[in-house]
């Protein structure tokens, strides 16, 4: 038996781990399917996801192989009956894209070049361009041929639906949305899909639900529009903040929505039901997908997580853990549901650098230490791709934990290692991390991964709350909330960080102070309330505390310098000798303003932070040198355990103190210990 309730997914009617892992049947032969999966299972697995590649089944318009007709590899439907044998549950993915190092991201060859007027595009300032492997999601052709896709596909995955006693417990709508778009020019912008011009076209509704009167929109733009129909990329400054603030609203809070539900009901129309899925592309994507997963009934907003996606693009345990962490708290503030990495990287892409079993015992323990309640390994089984139909080329390795002949390697060993500790721990999984701090966002905005680095540096747990969504009192509750702001912030969230600041609140205030809300109003009420001005930046990124000069982090952003009234206290002062950091009580609070934003680099940058924390009155209830990382869990029975994490491929001297209770031991390299305090 399977069913979500709240945060936890429910195997048999127990609390449990959805632990899975991507398998790509069409890279490997028939013979080694069953024995790849007998595998799977034996290293801790209890879920098999895949891809369903609209390119490989349709390889022709209208012509279909789901039962290895032309190619052994693509008989979908024994692979699925295999599946059922070995009593796993399966996450099926059907596209339209798959990505997945597949040519035309998964999009068939055969439409790509029958249906151009379909592509996505974006207007260059001289004529519209192509987007490289990008539909128009849309368009009446792409939704077209996806109905004819999706019914075919449809017929294929019903008898196996958990409902009809099948293995499958989610069908995923679409892959990663919209990145292909992103990544490669921008928001598509193909004009018969958005029928700008026309009154009911899908851009001039939005701007007309959004700012209601012509006026307001002319008002923000600088602009004398008659209508909102005259809009377009064709005629208006596509360089201006205010149109990238409402296409990037237009694209997630109104278009895509559209889109997912179009995918579901139509699935739905062919007889699939039960739960769905959307994966966000990566942290960043959580909160921009949270208003299409809330418009789609029983769908589990998911995360894509991958560690050689960070900008360095290596391979370093430190980074991984921070990306761990991050995405969990962002997921957790976004989603009533159990918190899910949809793809978890099992080895890599490349064959260099390497992916050693040590690195991936702490990918994987680490993740469900931090509270995840699914993952799925991505990739566990290397192949070879159809030929021509890959992307890069037709071997796909991936150093994975299962090769596509079913022998095993390094990596298998350590992941199942990882999963016997902690991915079938109850105490764990109903344990409640504790936090130091909360890291204010609104919505989206001020997604600010910078600053989580540098607290997953210096040991300070934090968790992420959505501004919007909190109440006063809710926001009360955490001994301080540290907010990374910028110029644009509505004017209910300002109002409440007021009221928070009076009421006692303790309020950590860094970047640009906010001037105006999305619809382009002055709203600046933060700044005024507080008394606080800055605009004028400093010539060199650091700040100088007790005679001693600070590295920032960030050459191009430079600190702003702070006007303020008699009653601050300076903290940190510019190279020019004037306040960069203040301090400022309001009402029963305190608010910091930092003029600028810290990027680590250097562990002496927590002497900023102990001044501020200091300031602030803030007591850690967890201290510990850089060299390990401590997470700190309750469990329901009031037992408090320290998980603690060496990251390093050498044992190190882990100096904690945890309640006032000091701890001095040696843990080994690439290794993780626990105990209770």
């Amino acid at each position: 038996m399977f069913r979500i309730e709240h945060k936890q997914f429910k195997i048999s009617g127990e609390d449990a781990h959805l632990l899975s892992g991507e398998m790509p049947y069409y890279r490997v032969e028939p013979d080694y399917w069953r024995k790849c999966l007998r595998h799977a299972k034996s290293m801790g697995l209890n879920t098999v996801s895949f891809y369903i590649p609209w390119i490989v089944h349709e390889y022709q318009e209208d012509k279909f192989d789901f039962d290895g007709s032309t190619n052994r590899r693509f008989n979908l439907k024994l692979w699925l009956e295999l599946i059922k044998e070995e009593n796993m549950f399966a996450i099926v993915r059907p596209g339209p894209y798959v990505y997945n190092e597949t040519l035309n991201a998964g999009i068939p060859q055969w439409f790509i070049e029958k249906y151009p007027q379909a592509r996505g595009v974006r207007w260059n300032g001289k004529e519209y361009k192509v987007i490289k492997d990008a539909v128009s999601y849309m368009h009446p052709d792409f939704r077209s041929r996806v109905e004819i896709w999706y019914k075919n596909v449809a017929d294929v995955l019903k008898p196996y639906l958990y409902s009809n006693g099948g293995p499958i417990i989610f069908v995923q709508l679409d892959n990663e949305v919209p990145g292909i778009q992103e990544w490669r020019g921008g928001f598509d912008q193909n004009p018969e899909t958005m029928r700008y011009g026309h009154k009911d076209g899908y851009f001039s509704t939005f701007l007309r639900n959004k700012y209601k009167d012509i006026k307001a929109l002319n008002n923000a733009y600088g602009s004398n529009y008659s209508q909102f129909e005259d809009i377009s990329p064709q005629n208006v400054d596509i360089t201006s903040e205010q149109w990238k603030i409402d296409e990037y609203e237009f694209y997630y809070n109104f278009y895509l929505p559209q889109y997912f539900v179009f995918l579901q009901d139509t699935l739905k129309s062919y007889g699939i039901d039960g739960y769905f899925t959307i994966n966000a592309a990566s942290g960043n994507y959580i909160f921009r997908l949270k208003p299409s997963a809330k418009k789609c009934p029983n769908t589990l907003l998911g995360v894509d997580s991958y560690y050689n996606l960070h900008k360095s693009l290596t391979f370093d345990s430190a980074t991984l853990s921070f990306d761990i962490e991050y995405v969990h708290e962002l997921l957790s503030e976004a989603i009533e549901g159990p918190e899910t990495i949809l793809e978890f990287e099992a080895g890599m892409l490349h064959d260099y650098p390497r992916v050693y079993g040590s690195h991936l015992y702490l990918w994987y323990a680490w993740a469900l230490i931090e509270g995840f309640k699914g993952l799925n390994g991505f990739n566990i089984m290397s192949g070879v791709n159809p030929h021509g139909l890959g992307s890069m080329q037709d071997s796909i390795y991936y150093q994975t934990p299962i090769t596509d002949k079913g022998e095993l390697r390094e990596n298998y060993f350590a992941i199942q290692k990882a999963l016997k500790l902690f991915g079938h721990d109850k105490w764990l999984l109903h344990s409640t991390k504790k936090y130091e701090m909360a890291l204010g966002i609104v919505e989206d905005r001020n997604v600010e991964h910078e600053l989580a680095h540098m607290l997953f540096n210096f040991n300070i747990s934090y968790k992420v709350v959505d501004l919007k969504k909190r109440t006063v009192d809710e926001l009360l509750q955490y001994p301080f909330i540290w907010v990374c702001s910028d110029k644009v912030m509505d004017g209910e969230t300002q109002q409440k960080l007021i009221n928070f600041v009076e009421s006692g609140g303790k309020l950590i205030l860094s970047g640009a102070l906010p001037e105006k809300d999305t619809v382009g109003r002055k709203v600046d009420i933060l700044k005024s309330e507080f008394g606080i001005e800055a605009e004028e930046r400093s010539d060199q990124p650091k700040v100088v505390i007790n005679g001693v000069d600070y590295y920032t982090g960030n050459d191009y952003e430079l600190p702003l310098m702070v006007k303020c009234s008699t009653d601050c206290k300076v903290i940190a002062n510019s190279v020019e000798n004037k306040p960069v950091i203040i301090a400022k009580k309001i009402g029963n609070g305190k608010v910091v303003y930092i003029g600028f934003n810290i990027n680590y680099c250097f562990d002496d940058q927590y002497i900023i932070i102990k001044n501020i924390f200091d300031e602030l009155g803030v007591k850690r209830f967890l201290e510990a040198n850089n060299d390990v990382r401590v997470i700190v869990r309750t469990g329901e029975d009031g037992m408090k355990k320290a998980f603690v994490m060496n990251y390093h491929p050498m044992p190190v001297n882990a100096r904690i103190k945890i309640f006032d209770k000091s701890y001095n031991f040696i843990i080994q390299a690439y290794d993780i210990i626990w105990f209770d305090v």
